[in-house]
């Protein structure tokens, strides 16, 4: 975007200026995974912003836009500054029953949505002045997440979060001023219109509902649609055909996100994201005969360590290729195996991804159990949308192989992205959206695989890796 700016500016935004300074700035970024309708409303004055944002347990996620047209300005991505208080939801909200734990995890939460907001409003400003339409008027916040997140940044106990039967004080789906949230803040102003997306429940919360809402939860019947956001914590839903909506959450960990692996990173630049096999370089005329594994490093650099595709793809190459047998173990006689220069994956790094797999897939396997079917049921009638961040770029193939989500669903499988951040756009823009979020999240039907009869055992069967074809 170009524009003119004074050789005094008092960043108005407002006067035509002078011409002195050109801003080439553009600030728009494209973003990756399902794209959710936007309802703009053009009668609002080209500085109306919003930003719609997702606390995620790994990674907290923001958008900002101009409301009249629905142009996206600028993004927001940071891993979650609550990382130090644990690795996990449950491990949060422990730390936060303890002494002045709540109190810390708070701050930190505040802190991160003061950060997030005031980058934004930044960056949207550097837009606005460059395009003399004034300062950017932040008109609303829309904020997803678990129930745990969304409780912590309202400042709500999470008490009844730790312990039988596991229920939240507040479910969310309101607009209030950012006072009642946040107090006297210094980065909102008291009556900026704050709106947490709806929960279903302790373990379902208000992303899971906002993921649904973009991937089309909203139109009942017809194909079966399954959600899997998978992360540290891994929510699924299962819309069958008959319009019941069933849903429930596992721990996945954090492996799919690089923690918890020896040498394990976020999807970032240095991070191996894929990982194959070719055979050496001829030497004297004729092929070596010896294959080696050769890694697609992000940023096309030296490798620094593995992000969670990575794992994917190297641990599927692994079970191919008879590295490992049906149940996880090495073969070769060693702890470990070498990708490249650096970087190596050992037995408990492959033994924490098949717990992380396994949860995914045995959750599926009970929702579709709840729903009276057979996942040969949904093979030739369903879309399966995986979310997060890590959903974004696997091989639907390797997730088949590794038995990550059930073989025959392979090819009815639709990269979602943020979906939970792009459901919460959606609510940002529509008003009217906004009840049937909370009819979609008192429709749903929540499974408690705790108490579920046949998860342990389907968990335990999940734990192994499926029969080649």
């Amino acid at each position: 975007m170009e524009g003119m700016l004074c050789k005094i500016c008092s960043h108005c935004g407002l006067c035509p200026g002078d011409g002195t300074f050109m801003a080439d700035k553009n600030l728009i970024i494209s973003t990756e995974g399902i794209s959710a309708p936007l309802n703009a409303d053009p009668s609002l004055p080209p500085f109306y912003t919003g930003i719609a944002m997702d606390i995620g347990t790994t990674t907290v996620a923001a958008r900002a836009y101009r409301l009249c047209n629905a142009e996206l300005l600028a993004e927001y991505k940071e891993a979650n500054f609550q990382q130090k208080f644990g690795s996990d939801v449950i491990a949060r909200i422990s730390f936060a029953t303890e002494a002045d734990g709540y109190k810390k995890i708070r701050e930190a939460t505040l802190l991160q949505i003061e950060k997030a907001v005031k980058k934004l409003l930044g960056e949207v400003s550097f837009l606005f002045t460059s395009q003399r339409c004034g300062r950017p008027h932040l008109e609303r916040l829309v904020i997803t997440g678990n129930t745990a997140m969304q409780s912590f940044a309202a400042g709500l106990s999470v008490k009844g979060l730790s312990a039988f039967p596991f229920k939240a004080d507040y479910l969310f789906g309101e607009e209030k001023p950012a006072s009642d949230f946040f107090g006297n803040s210094s980065f909102l102003r008291a009556d900026c219109p704050v709106y947490f997306t709806p929960a279903q429940s302790a373990f379902i919360g208000g992303d899971t509902i906002s993921a649904m809402m973009a991937c089309g939860f909203l139109d009942g019947g017809g194909a079966a649609k399954i959600l899997a956001d998978v992360g540290t914590n891994c929510e699924m839903a299962l819309l069958d055909p008959s319009g019941n909506l069933f849903c429930t959450s596992s721990a996945a960990g954090p492996a799919f996100e690089g923690y918890g692996i020896r040498q394990g990173m976020n999807a970032c630049e240095g991070a191996v994201a894929k990982v194959s096999l070719v055979q050496e370089e001829k030497t004297g005329g004729k092929a070596r005969g010896k294959l080696k594994f050769l890694c697609s490093v992000i940023g096309g650099g030296n490798a620094k360590g593995i992000c969670g595709t990575g794992l994917l793809s190297a641990i599927a190459l692994f079970y191919k290729k008879g590295i490992i047998n049906q149940n996880g173990t090495l073969l070769r006689g060693t702890d470990s195996v070498s990708l490249c220069k650096g970087v190596s994956l050992c037995q408990k790094d492959i033994r924490n991804f098949q717990l992380a797999k396994a949860a995914v897939l045995s959750g599926i396997e009970a929702l579709v159990q709840k729903a009276g079917l057979s996942v040969l049921d949904l093979q030739d009638n369903s879309t399966l949308y995986l979310a997060g961040g890590f959903g974004t770029k696997l091989n639907a193939h390797d997730a088949a192989v590794t038995g990550m989500i059930p073989p025959v669903l392979e090819n009815n499988l639709v990269h979602a992205g943020n979906a939970a951040l792009s459901g919460a756009c959606m609510l940002l823009f529509d008003a009217g959206l906004r009840q049937k979020a909370l009819a979609l999240a008192r429709k749903a039907m929540n499974i408690n695989l705790a108490e579920d009869q046949g998860f342990q055992s389907r968990y335990i069967s999940a734990l192994n890796f499926p029969d080649l074809p």
